[in-house]
């Protein structure tokens, strides 16, 4: 029951921080200005160059993947009329290169705009590089804690998360590059969509999971187990796709922290460029494949996937419980499919994507 009761208090403590952020003074306005600044870049043929510090690097990879892959055939609406937004991330780039390059003229003041995500009290890199990009005259937008006073005191945009805690920071990255990527939509309104509204509607699904005996028990269980296979030795897989991916790879990047879970854990994500690209060039489904050469009986599989019907999760699945690996799904929509064929199920209450994502980054740092 304590665990239970643990798990309710931190859902309810991420709903509370959302709403206190979704009460930030006139940030309906602030959010409309930063949209404006990178709708007003992509219509002129600028770039959106995104940067981050170490502990936020999955959230630039996130907002590029939603920005230069989603906006064609298949994205949130289904539209077949837009092109790609020009995005480009740096977060491999040491900065001072990237301070080169914004000096060599690379970036261009007129028409580019510097997104920047930072999850640390102090980023001295992100810093320097918002420095060289405000000498430059680069319109620049910082999601960051309220503790980063410097990096939001440099920004044109800033936005102040009122939180110290690591998971909680993550998922407002979330939040607020999703706000970025829907405003991008034909379908956008901002009476309905404004970041104040989404913060709000984010907390309130919080909350809705925080009330359900049924999703509490399930988490409690998926968390037990997971201990269970930790302590016996066992292998914490991670797999997902699309901005999924980035939520998985955000809590295994946490997780291989010092500290934060036994030493003698081994977690991985199976998400290497290199292994994907050489298992689809063989015809291969990327993740079984890695989970038949080093999955075994006790080992934890967590698939993430906000439709619950993602044929490359499904496969890797269903493989993982032939060799004995327990598996846990973090879904919405319904389930899909993985909520009857994974072990355990844990189906976010939402048809929202966005929504969908935000909650399971939360829920997957409360698994550990």
């Amino acid at each position: 029951m304590s665990n239970q009761q643990d798990i309710r208090e931190s859902l309810r403590d991420a709903a509370q921080v959302k709403n206190l952020f979704a009460s930030t003074e006139k940030l309906k306005e602030k959010g409309e200005a930063a949209l404006g600044q990178l709708s007003t870049s992509n219509s002129k043929g600028g770039i959106i160059r995104i940067y981050a510090d170490s502990a936020s690097h999955w959230s630039a990879h996130h907002f590029t993947e939603e920005l230069v892959v989603r906006f064609k055939p298949g994205s949130l609406y289904g539209r077949e009329d837009r092109a790609p937004i020009k995005a480009r991330q740096y977060t491999g780039f040491h900065f001072k290169h990237i301070i080169d390059l914004i000096e060599s003229d690379r970036f261009d003041e007129k028409v580019d705009t510097l997104v920047v995500f930072s999850a640390t009290a102090e980023s001295k890199e992100v810093n320097y590089v918002v420095e060289a990009a405000k000498r430059k005259g680069l319109a620049v937008i910082a999601i960051a804690p309220q503790a980063n006073q410097t990096l939001l005191t440099l920004a044109t945009h800033p936005f102040s998360i009122p939180t110290t805690s690591r998971s909680h920071i993550s998922t407002l990255h979330n939040l607020v590059l999703h706000y970025f990527c829907e405003g991008f939509e034909p379908e956008y309104n901002s009476e309905l969509q404004g970041l104040n509204q989404i913060a709000r509607l984010s907390a309130e699904l919080d909350s809705r999971i925080a009330a359900s005996d049924e999703l509490i028990s399930e988490i409690a269980g998926a968390k037990e187990l997971i201990e269970q296979s930790s302590k016996l030795g066992g292998t914490i897989f991670l797999i997902g796709n699309g901005g999924s991916t980035c939520d998985a790879n955000t809590l295994v990047s946490y997780l291989r922290e010092p500290g934060v879970v036994a030493t003698s854990t081994e977690i991985f994500d199976l998400h290497s460029a290199e292994t994907i690209l050489c298992a689809y060039n063989d015809n291969y489904s990327p993740f079984s494949r890695q989970l038949e050469a080093n999955g075994s009986k006790g080992d934890i599989l967590i698939a993430y996937s906000t439709s619950g019907n993602s044929k490359n999760i499904i496969d890797a699945v269903t493989v993982a419980k032939s060799k004995g690996i327990f598996t846990i799904g973090l879904l919405g929509k319904g389930g899909g499919k993985l909520a009857v064929l994974c072990d355990s199920s844990i189906v976010v209450p939402s048809d929202e994507t966005a929504r969908v994502q935000e909650a399971h980054a939360l829920i997957g740092a409360v698994l550990f």
